[in-house]
């Protein structure tokens, strides 16, 4: 399960911070089955889980990146779990936790359709280390395992 981290905001970047809040509102979409953008989950989730002690900048940077991530999971919902079951040899998406499925969304997302990519390796590295702190013993395998192999056919 995914939960605030309060340590989160002094150790990572808005990037890395932004994903980690993408990840955190698919998750709870995927468990309360909710499979499109809304602008009253997102209003409402940003005001629980925005670190307070950000600048009122940094705040601004970390809102808008996770709007554009999470909006094109949800813009190209159907494309990314093609995508993701394509890259799963021998398992179902169906068949994913919740957590690992909202990481491989939101990182299949940024490699496929952000308009300006990081590299691969940036965002494969991310999703990595939110599946060590958030998944199963077997998630950051899985999450390279399929990540990798996306990111050889880009």
């Amino acid at each position: 399960m995914i939960t605030a981290d309060p340590a989160l905001p002094a150790t990572k970047q808005v990037s890395s911070l932004a994903r980690w809040l993408a990840v955190l509102f698919v998750y709870k979409c995927e468990t309360q089955k909710i499979y499109f953008f809304s602008p009253t989950h997102f209003r409402d989730m940003m005001a629980d889980q925005l670190p307070a002690e950000l600048t009122p900048a940094r705040r601004r940077k970390v809102r808008a990146l996770v709007r554009v991530l999470v909006r094109g999971v949800y813009t190209h919902f159907y494309d990314l779990i093609r995508r993701i079951d394509e890259e799963s040899e021998n398992w179902s998406i169906a068949r994913l936790h919740a957590v690992d499925k909202a990481i491989l969304l939101v990182a299949v997302s940024e490699l496929v359709y952000a308009r300006r990519p990081p590299p691969p390796a940036v965002v494969i590295n991310e999703a990595l280390e939110l599946a060590k702190v958030y998944g199963t013993a077997d998630s950051s395998r899985f999450i390279h395992g399929v990540l990798g192999a996306l990111a050889q056919k880009l």
